[in-house]
């Protein structure tokens, strides 16, 4: 699938690629594929007083999502109580945007010819959660200490590229009716609150019970870690729906290979995490292919050129790092470290 995208697999080294010297690199974009962060459970789930109090109140809103020219005023209130981003979540998501604020402030080349300023596009689904945790990350990129230009901002919502497969058009590949019984105990829930579910659903239980603490450590690992094998394959089935998905996210390059410009000097991409493993697996990237994303995790994709004409992508994964920009053309950094390093042949 990847070889009829680029007329090539992503998943082949060129040594090219990893001598050429950085220095001979320039940036030309950055995008930011993001998982929503934390959040409630998908559905109804016991106790909802405690998930209840996960959730931000109205002045916590307006004081870290709302822009000031909205007005103090406005009234901001949560769509429901499930699928919703938590306080965790908008702290969690607003330090990712200031990580990567920093980053690219002290990083970006300034091109002094260039005199208009190119706007950042986000892109995310439109429900309420993944709006916030965007919002929640742009806050942390216009940072007020920094002595930056205004950012203009896009806004483009869309569903069916960014969610590769509903969770009713997924299919169990195992029986996993001792994990939901397993689960049931765990959590103390009624005797049919999990009956018939399936992997998405008891994976969403898990996660974020054991995301939020509610049972003691270790007792999710073997639910845990069953749900995450049925993700992995079921990530590896559904990969031909990931075209949409790969098109929208890899156009930056495809357009600076045919020569054009792009008219945007950020892209934030906030999907969902199941989309964000398959499209991990998609393009074959080492290790992240069978890595569960966390809430707010994210992959940062850099389109770069080089004075030949020749477009590369750089791939990677910040983590924690506050220096996100490792050497990754040095020949013996391998497939070992967080960068990966793609030629883009058409």
């Amino acid at each position: 699938m990847i070889s009829d995208v680029f007329g090539v697999s992503l998943a082949s080294r060129s040594r090219s690629a990893t001598s050429r010297s950085i220095s001979s690199l320039r940036l030309r974009h950055t995008q930011l594929l993001l998982r929503g962060g934390a959040r409630t459970p998908l559905e109804p789930l016991e106790p909802e007083s405690f998930w209840r109090s996960t959730l931000p109140n109205e002045t916590l809103l307006r004081r870290h999502i709302l822009n000031p020219t909205e007005g103090a005023r406005r009234k901001v209130r949560l769509d429901s109580l499930w699928n919703q981003l938590t306080l965790r979540g908008m702290d969690e998501s607003y330090a990712l945007g200031r990580r990567i604020e920093t980053w690219i402030f002290e990083h970006s080349p300034k091109n002094e010819d260039e005199n208009e300023e190119l706007p950042t596009t986000v892109i995310t689904s439109p429900d309420q959660r993944s709006i916030l945790t965007a919002r929640a990350v742009l806050r942390g990129l216009c940072a007020k200490d920094r002595e930056s230009d205004p950012m203009a901002v896009r806004l483009r919502t869309m569903r069916a590229a960014l969610r590769i497969a509903d969770i009713e058009d997924l299919e169990d590949l195992e029986d996993l009716e001792d994990v939901a019984m397993d689960l049931t105990e765990l959590l103390a829930l009624p005797a049919d609150a999990l009956e018939g579910a399936k992997w998405p659903r008891l994976l969403d239980a898990a996660e974020t019970a054991k995301l939020f603490g509610l049972v003691p450590q270790g007792e999710l690992d073997k639910a845990w870690k069953a749900c995450l094998a049925s993700a992995y394959r079921t990530a590896q089935v559904v990969g031909k729906r990931s075209r949409p998905l790969l098109r929208l996210t890899l156009e930056p390059p495809l357009l600076r290979k045919r020569g054009a410009e792009v008219s945007e000097k950020l892209r934030l991409v906030v999907l969902p995490g199941f989309s964000l493993l398959c499209w991990a697996n998609a393009l074959r990237l080492p290790r992240f292919a069978q890595l569960w994303p966390a809430p707010s995790g994210c992959f940062l994709v850099e389109t770069l050129d080089d004075e030949d004409g020749g477009v590369f992508l750089r791939i990677w994964n910040p983590r924690n790092h506050l220096e996100l920009r490792p050497t990754w053309h040095k020949a013996d950094m391998g497939y070992g470290g967080l960068m990966i390093g793609y030629p883009l042949v058409i």
